[in-house]
């Protein structure tokens, strides 16, 4: 929308010089546009009240967000005479506005010059047509368009002075923009190159009195813009501030989505305004307004992506684009694409693109480069931002050179077949293929002609019949090997193979044709199985056996065989040697403040020595030689004035920084790690006593400076690893396969699972003790993010709720956190490395009181309702955030709550008691209490919000949701009820499930429609109704899921078809949005099934035992819990969610 006053003819399609304006918007009005059918336009037109506005108070605290479609008036007689009737009802009042002069008249809004009475400010005021035919689309983006404009605060964007939301009216109000577009300058531009403008009067829309006095020696703005226009380089300077108030609004998450000429204003200064914001959305939430199948925006502005209708793929790169097409228009005169509509979107689609010199041969070759970067058809060729178009375009405005090229036909050929290998070789073949479908074809219609025409026909038929079969033989093929594959991937995946189950993803990637079969199994399961990025910073010659990191500088220090002592920034990649010992580094350890390093010099023959070196001038302070074994590990105290050694199965001493030997422990054991406590004044330290028969090895306390002891804990098994977490007072202990962690608070111990063969090698806590890492012999590195709390009855975390990742093929001989992100990693092969390791899953914890169960509000979960141990009821958002919450009597013993989205309600019911509460702040609404004797079991709404159904013992009762009255009831045969649902493509019937029979009620009539009574195996309480309404998957207590057609469903309940799972029976079942899926979670299994060919896809086995799955209709996310008072949150699509208040990582 373009808050500015037009000319009496709209501008649309291709300018051509030898063409009048009138004609061109003739030919325009005859092909609709992809926003506005001009038909339907018409029609609304001779219905269009004339009545006067009534204004109403607004909506104040949420701003509201608007968009509609402008009309732009035409010149024929009746739109005249519309245009003449408004005028005649000018000026009159509108709130505190006086509404002087109709601007623009649409089929939903109006655009009218006013005066604010409060200021006396001029000001334009968009008007919505609100009323029972206005669509919720064009609302909602009337309120998306306030809402944009005013979240930006840019020179060349639009600036909001007010908005407003009524029952009766909604409006926006901006400033006045009484100069023209630039695309009105392009016009003019193309009328004095054709000799059809014979005068131009820049400020047309000014009065004579203001013309008189104007200052004749200054140029108006539109004249600036007309000599812009024509001055490649300050036009191009001009775009270039549109392009950075593109790149602010996207900084904030908005994309516009219909950048174009007609929306770059010029205001009274001469300044370019970027308008329109009515189709603008947010980059994050991707949000679409449109119905299925619509494209909104321009054809001839629109990037390939989104005139393919795909709203959430786009980006900036998309905004980028429109941007390079207005500037085509400006360098040439020309729009990029035809006037037609369906003839430009297919130019978009095929990628054919006129160069800007076949239309003007002066354009320069920069800037035509910059345009045809802009617009590229592939958005990797495009600006990756608005920014950097934007000083590409400066760059060519002051004279340099240009980052854009013209690329040359043999480099898009050779760049298109590099970066496309697979797609090129398809290409080849399917033109092989195509040619030898051809000279077959040929061959048989000669044979045909000779003998019989009549022949031809009839093999022509047989030749089609069996292309069709092959071509479904072959994508049956295709889909029977993805399901096999993504199977095979998740055992792979179950028994620790990441590399097999990543191969198993890879055969179905993006760029394979079986990639449309995936769903959210393979999501899942590449979300589970991503490796982390690395960054290679040095190799030693032979194994590096140490790192360790200073967190005061982010230094790293590495010592291997080959006893050099390295130290490099990691941000430069830059290294130097600190010093070249005799021996073998196979311990390491720096002291930051005081700039002293330890490093071992052990001998091949195994003899053991130590060296004191100041690492910032390589001074080496001290030998110590001669030890009878070699030295595994290196400590230094907190104060760096005293420093613990552990020789190999020998001793643990304690050394002054000087080398003189303090203290003396024997130990027998081989000590890898060693553990700074309590400030850096006692170590931590894995010890088995020589006199000890059992040779139990146990974790033990000692001072620093005497090794006495102070604490000891023994283990169920025998460490041969141990490290301590002082913040968060955690003891991490392994053994040969098993990793635990002791709470002292609690004084248990609790697993961290690993499914993978070999010796763990090292351990450690990051910096805060949030995550704890571990290294295997097999070049496994887990990592797991810890809760804040480790309650007694937490279950182990398992193999799925670590990131796992190999180092190499050879040992990881030792890691450090560099950060909380970073972990540092040193192998047997002699490389170290940086990786970089996010944070996969969200914990959504209270820290008042524990889960009990929960719902979700709106089907992307960024609500949810949970019931907590303390009896209250609270609603919070997706991080944790408690947004309200109703607290219940003591023994107000919970059975069920579920949402209306239509009513905006929740209701909740227990002891015969039903609560009918507000989803906004919990407040007590209605209430109902029944007359019988009998439990609730379940509720559910209709998706209209009108019915709740509540289901007793013997009774279904429906009730009305505003009231809390009941409307009528049914009596239901005896049984423990399980559930009730609504199913049918209208929600005819609901479906009760019982322990021992199922029944349909018809939900006109209120009375049984079928019935069946459950043979063998009872039903388990998970039920789950297709998004169609005509299947429904029952679960069975044997692990088995029952489908049944609702058409069929009293012989299908017990004879129809099932799919089985492991022998647990299923809690939760969910189909997704295509129906085409059916996911299942049976305790601490996760299981997928393809309903087309009833064949499992996947199964994700875990140690926690869920209660509940949510997954969302997109297959994005998925929502477990709750577990030891928590919800488990995966988001499978994009990047994981960040943790914030309450929320952990996990």
């Amino acid at each position: 929308m373009s808050i500015h006053e037009e000319p009496a003819s709209g501008r649309t399609g291709d300018r051509s010089v030898d063409e009048p304006v009138r004609k061109r918007d003739q030919d325009q009005n005859s092909h609709p546009g992809v926003r506005m059918d001009w038909a339907q336009v018409s029609g609304q037109r001779k219905t269009a009240a004339t009545r006067p506005l009534r204004g109403s108070q607004g909506e104040a605290g949420t701003l509201p967000s608007a968009d509609v479609a402008v009309l732009h008036p035409d010149d024929t007689a009746t739109r005249q005479a519309e245009l003449e009737h408004e005028f005649e009802l000018l000026p009159r009042a509108f709130f505190h506005y006086q509404l002087q002069r109709l601007l623009a008249h649409g089929g939903t809004s109006k655009i009218y010059a006013a005066i604010d009475d409060q200021d006396g400010r001029t000001c334009a005021i968009k008007i919505l047509n609100v009323g029972p035919a206005t669509s919720s689309d064009a609302m909602q983006r009337f309120r998306r368009e306030a809402a944009v404009i005013r979240s930006l605060n840019h020179p060349n964007i639009i600036e909001l002075i007010d908005y407003g939301v009524s029952e009766e009216a909604a409006y926006l109000v901006m400033p006045l923009m009484s100069q023209r577009s630039i695309a009105d300058a392009i016009d003019l531009r193309q009328q004095a190159l054709a000799g059809d403008l014979h005068r131009i009067d820049f400020d047309e829309d000014a009065d004579d009195e203001s013309k008189a006095t104007a200052n004749v020696d200054k140029p108006t703005a539109q004249e600036v813009v007309f000599e812009e226009i024509a001055d490649d380089r300050r036009m191009a300077r001009r775009l270039a501030e549109i392009a950075e108030a593109l790149h602010e609004a996207h900084q904030v998450g908005v994309l516009h989505r219909d950048v174009k000429s007609s929306n770059i204003l010029v205001d009274q200064d001469g300044h370019w305004v970027l308008a329109d914001f009515g189709l603008a959305s947010a980059t994050e939430s991707q949000t679409v307004v449109t119905r299925t199948g619509q494209i909104m925006g321009t054809p001839q502005y629109m990037s390939p992506e989104q005139a393919g209708g795909i709203d959430h793929n786009l980006d900036a790169r998309t905004d980028v684009y429109s941007l390079g097409a207005t500037l085509y228009e400006c360098a040439t005169l020309k729009r990029p694409r035809s006037s037609d509509t369906i003839r430009a979107l297919v130019e978009i689609s095929s990628g054919k693109l006129v160069r800007p010199k076949k239309h003007r041969r002066d354009v320069p070759t920069d800037l035509e480069a910059i345009i045809l970067k802009a617009m590229a058809y592939e958005r990797s060729g495009r600006y990756r931002s608005a920014a950097d178009m934007a000083a590409d375009l400066h760059r060519f405005a002051d004279g340099e050179r240009t980052l854009a090229r013209i690329p040359t036909p043999v480099t898009k050929f050779f760049s298109s077949v590099s970066r496309h290998p697979r797609r090129s070789f398809a290409l080849a073949n399917a033109i092989f293929a195509v040619m030898t479908l051809i000279v077959g074809l040929l061959v048989m219609a000669v044979m045909a002609y000779k003998s019989n025409l009549l022949e031809m026909s009839t093999t022509k038929s047989i030749l089609e019949q069996q292309i069709r079969e092959n071509q479904l033989q072959s994508w049956q093929r295709l889909r029977e090997n993805y399901l096999a594959d993504i199977a095979r991937a998740f055992v792979d995946f179950n028994n620790g193979d990441q590399v097999g189950a990543r191969n198993g993803l890879r055969r179905h990637g993006v760029d394979n044709a079986s990639h449309v079969f995936t769903g959210v199994e393979w999501l899942l399961l590449d979300h589970l199985s991503q490796v982390p990025e690395q960054q290679l910073c040095h190799q030693h010659k032979g194994s590096a056996f140490e790192v360790c990191c200073v967190p005061e500088t982010g230094e790293i220090f590495s010592s291997g065989a080959d006893g050099k002592v390295l130290r490099w920034d990691p941000e430069t990649q830059q290294s130097q040697l600190v010093v070249q010992t005799d021996g073998k580094g196979d311990g390491l350890a720096v002291h930051g403040p005081s700039r002293l390093l330890a490093v071992s010099a052990n001998s091949d023959q195994g003899g053991g020595a130590f060296w004191i070196v100041n690492y910032e001038s390589g001074q080496i302070i001290q030998r110590v030689e001669n030890l009878e074994t070699s030295v595994e590990s290196i400590l230094f105290s907190g104060d760096g004035l005293s420093l613990v050694v552990a020789t190999r199965y020998d001793k643990v001493e304690t050394y002054s920084s000087s080398g003189e030997r303090l203290a003396s422990l024997p130990c027998s054991s081989r000590n890898e790690i060693l553990g700074l406590l309590d400030g850096g004044t006692s170590v931590g330290v894995v010890y088995r006593d020589p006199n000890d028969a059992l040779r139990r090895q146990c974790w033990m306390r000692l001072n620093i400076k005497t090794l006495e002891e102070l604490e000891r804990r023994y283990h169920h098994s025998n460490p041969s690893l141990a490290t301590y977490c002082n913040e968060t007072e955690r003891l991490v202990v392994s053994d040969q396969d098993q990793v635990s962690i002791y709470c002292p608070k609690t004084e248990n111990w609790h697993k961290l699972l690993t499914r993978s063969s070999g010796f763990k090698r090292c351990v450690e806590f990051s910096p805060l003790g949030q995550r704890v890492a571990v290294g295997a012999d097999s070049g496994d590195v887990y990592v797991w993010d810890l809760p804040k709390s480790l309650m007694n009855r937490a279950p182990a975390m398992d193999f799925c709720d670590a990131t796992v990742f190999a180092v190499s093929n050879s040992r990881c001989c030792s890691l450090k956190f560099l950060d909380a992100n970073r972990i540092v990693t040193a192998d047997q092969k002699g490389d170290v490395r940086i990786w970089s390791v996010s944070s996969r899953t969200q914990r959504i914890r209270l820290d008042e009181a524990e889960i009990v169960d929960f719902s979700v509000v709106d089907s992307q979960a960024n609500k949810l309702l949970v019931w907590c141990a303390d009896q209250t009821l609270r609603c919070i958002d997706q991080r944790g955030k408690v947004l309200f919450a109703v607290a219940f009597p003591d023994g107000f013993a919970h059975v069920e709550h579920v949402h209306s989205a239509a009513q905006n309600q929740i209701a909740c019911v227990s002891d015969r008691e039903l609560q009918l509460l507000s989803a906004q702040d919990g407040s007590v609404q209605a209430t109902y209490t029944w007359d019988v004797d009998e439990d609730c079991f379940a509720l559910q709404y209709s998706s209209d919000g009108q019915r709740l159904q509540l289901l007793l013992t013997n009774l279904l009762i429906e009730l009305d949701p505003a009231t809390g009255e009941e409307l009528r009831r049914l009596v239901l045969p005896p049984s423990q009820k399980l559930g009730v649902f609504y199913t049918g493509r209208n929600e005819s019937g609901l479906l009760i499930a019982a322990n021992e029979y199922c029944l349909l009620v018809d939900a006109e009539r209120f009375e049984i429609s079928a019935y069946s009574k459950v043979l063998g195996s009872q039903l388990s309480g998970a039920v789950a109704v297709a998004n169609a309404g005509d299947l429904v998957a029952i679960g069975r207590r044997d692990g088995s899921v029952s489908l049944v057609e609702l058409d069929h469903f009293e012989k299908q309940v017990n004879d129809g078809a099932r799919v089985y799972g492991p022998a647990r029976k299923p809690r939760s079942l969910q189909f997704l949005a295509d129906d085409r899926t059916l996911v299942c979670l049976a305790n601490d299994t996760l299981q997928f099934w393809d309903l087309v060919t009833g064949r499992s896809t996947g199964v994700l086995e875990s140690s926690r035992a869920y209660g509940k799955l949510f997954v969302d209709p997109q297959g994005e996310e998925i929502l477990f819990g709750p577990l030891a008072g928590e919800l488990t949150r995966l988001n499978v699509a994009g990047q994981s969610t960040v943790a914030a208040g309450s929320t952990e990582q996990e």
